[in-house]
């Protein structure tokens, strides 16, 4: 999927979709965890270009908004390697956003219930290709033809939010199924897998099935099978019952300043499992890792999760189960899903190739950030990660030459039985020496390096060499090219000579300190 198709699609979801600033926890089974996270930013020294680059392109871009309070969190190789907090949670107490705060995930939340369906489905509970009244027998009959794949992929025929869905805003919902009566008796917009059109209801009803099938309450088995096992401890399903502790507060603009508000009341249980749980930008992070580890389930079942849908028709929907795909200009994969709500913008972005995962999340719709952000971050860490491997390798090949070798030379009338050569590092960069009897030690150009050969060009008594190296077993062996071949043998000094080494070296390098 082009990646300006899955913005248009999280504008979309602003329809009409009221705001809310009351928060509150499960009295029952579902219970709330400790944070593992100390309300501090994480920076990785290994990544501090990036990090640099990315903070300066967050802050510019929303110089002019004022954005009140958002959290980015990146994951390189299974590593956070960068979470920062930016702004505040609440604006008049004039406190700021911390790792721990919560903030709400709006369409993002599709991506925890498709995972539940996922688990259920590698055992074998549910299939994709059943009919959704298989499992909700008591759903009208328009619904009949409905699959699952047809729901998860948004080929169902059912609408998405409508103005006249005027209960959904503050009605509390204590089970998924009694929510399905906000849209279940509407007439579908057209054949089940006639054509893809995106509506969060789709999930309301998956969020339903995995409860019957389960036989847990949906957040429960959230917490069960999604949020426990990828180490989640700030992800949660709205409940107003207690406050939860640490989210933050959200806010709209004013319309006739254009000054930060609070938002209105809005209770999510209406849709918990297409928009309704909130989370933070490292719990997101943290969620990626354990797709990309497959941690949840299989690596067929990811691949499953991951496979284009495709219409009746043999359209593309640009949809997994669940998971929106799309790839950049340079064909590069991109799986994830954003989310979208006049109190909240929230994405998370999985690079399978690069094992990259980058979170977001902010306390207002009002904020200059999109995928397309994201993705510009995403690259210079994968620049970043690119270069370090880079210089990685090439330490490894200096340290496998670096040290000093005793070598004996033979050319015909020249013979050398005490001559040495001696490599040696500066700045990533592997330099040498070479000694010939008791002659001033003379530089050598290197000229190409490889993890078992090297070639330099060397000076000898009266003419300049190249010499090619093979290193084997610990010993190099080699031959030399100017009027004809020319073989040498080699072997390594095996202990250390200090002094030796240090005179080896050039005059401006012996003390240690390079002069230029």
């Amino acid at each position: 999927m082009n990646i300006r198709y899955f913005y248009t699609i999280l504008l979309s979801l602003w329809l009409l979709f009221p705001a809310c600033n009351k928060y509150d926890a499960d009295i029952g089974n579902y219970k709330y965890g400790v944070s593992s996270w100390q309300g501090t930013n994480v920076y990785s020294e290994r990544y501090r270009g990036a990090i640099e680059r990315a903070r300066k392109i967050v802050t510019e871009s929303n110089r002019g908004s004022g954005l009140p309070g958002a959290q980015v969190a990146i994951a390189v190789d299974g590593q956070i390697c960068w979470s920062e907090n930016f702004g505040f949670s609440d604006l008049s107490k004039g406190t700021p956003v911390n790792s721990t705060t919560i903030f709400r995930i709006a369409s993002v939340s599709k991506l925890f219930t498709a995972s539940a369906l996922g688990k259920l489905i590698e055992k074998g509970k549910i299939h994709l290709d059943s009919t959704i009244t298989y499992y909700l027998p008591d759903l009208p009959e328009h619904y009949s033809h409905i699959t699952i794949r047809h729901l998860v992929s948004h080929q169902s025929g059912i609408r998405h939010y409508y103005g006249a869905d005027k209960s959904e805003k503050t009605e509390h919902y204590t089970h998924v199924e009694d929510a399905l009566r906000l849209f279940s008796n509407a007439p579908l917009l057209f054949s089940a897998g006639q054509k893809c059109e995106y509506s969060s209801y789709n999930f309301s009803i998956v969020s339903a099935i995995i409860q019957r099938v389960s036989g847990k309450s949906f957040l429960k088995y959230l917490q069960d099978e999604i949020w426990i096992p990828a180490g989640l401890k700030n992800t949660f399903g709205e409940i107003p019952v207690n406050r939860i502790k640490d989210i933050t507060k959200f806010y709209i603009k004013n319309s006739s300043d254009a000054s930060w508000v609070d938002a209105p009341f809005q209770d999510l249980s209406f849709n918990w499992g297409g928009a309704g749980l909130s989370s933070n930008a490292n719990d997101l992070v943290l969620f990626g890792n354990a797709l990309l580890t497959n941690t949840l389930f299989s690596k067929e079942t990811m691949k499953m999760m991951c496979t284009p849908q495709l219409t009746s028709q043999k359209d593309t929907t640009g949809f997994g189960i669940g998971f929106i795909l799309y790839e950049t200009a340079d064909n590069e994969v991109i799986i994830g899903h954003g989310g979208f709500m006049p109190t909240a913008k929230a994405y998370i972005l999985l690079f399978p190739e690069s094992n990259l995962v980058i979170g977001f999340t902010s306390n207002t719709a009002m904020v200059n950030f999109a995928d397309e952000t994201l993705v510009e971050i995403a690259h210079i860490f994968l620049k970043e990660k690119k270069d370090e491997n880079h210089f990685l390798f090439n330490r490894m090949l200096n340290q496998r030459w670096t040290g000093l070798w005793q070598i004996k030379i033979e050319n015909g009338e020249e013979k050398y039985d005490n001559a040495y050569l001696y490599f040696y590092e500066v700045s990533n960069m592997l330099k040498g020496t070479i000694l010939f009897d008791n002659r001033e030690p003379v530089p050598f150009e290197i000229t190409d390096l490889k993890e078992d050969s090297i070639q330099l060009i060397a000076p000898m008594r009266s003419h300049t060499a190249m010499i090619q190296l093979v290193l084997k077993n610990g010993k190099i062996s080699g031959k030399s090219y100017y009027n004809k071949p020319l073989t040498y043998l080699f072997k390594k000094q095996l202990s250390t000579e200090p002094e030796l080494a240090k005179m080896l070296k050039p005059k401006n390098m012996r003390d240690g300190i390079r002069v230029n």
